[in-house]
């Protein structure tokens, strides 16, 4: 199931330096490159803005685990001939609409 996505590689990071902004990153050849910034432009609290990003910031990771459970399911329990099917969206097995999700969030257009 693994394979090139659309958005930034590597492990992301929130830097909590600036109170009520919050900057989400990642380190590429040594270099800070900024994923995204979260935090004053929002009505929501500190407390929420701080926690939202670091949600966001797990977003590759969660995404990584949640393709190794499709895999090991699907290689265990519906069998090659389903797991190889499954990489093209297959409708018979459970995990049809969590495929679905992480195509999506690897930038796949909705049907």
């Amino acid at each position: 199931m693994k394979n090139k996505t659309k958005h930034t590689s590597g492990k992301w990071h929130v830097d909590e330096k600036f109170p009520h902004c919050y900057s989400i990153y990642n380190r590429e050849d040594g270099a800070r490159k900024s994923i995204a910034w979260l935090g004053q432009s929002t009505n929501k609290s500190n407390e929420e803005n701080l926690a939202n990003a670091r949600l966001i910031a797990c977003a590759p990771e969660l995404l990584e685990a949640l393709e190794d459970v499709i895999d090991s399911w699907c290689k265990k329990y519906c069998g090659v001939r389903a797991f190889i099917a499954k990489k093209e969206g297959c409708g018979q097995c459970w995990v049809r609409k969590h495929v679905e999700l992480v195509n999506r969030a690897k930038g796949a257009k909705e049907a």
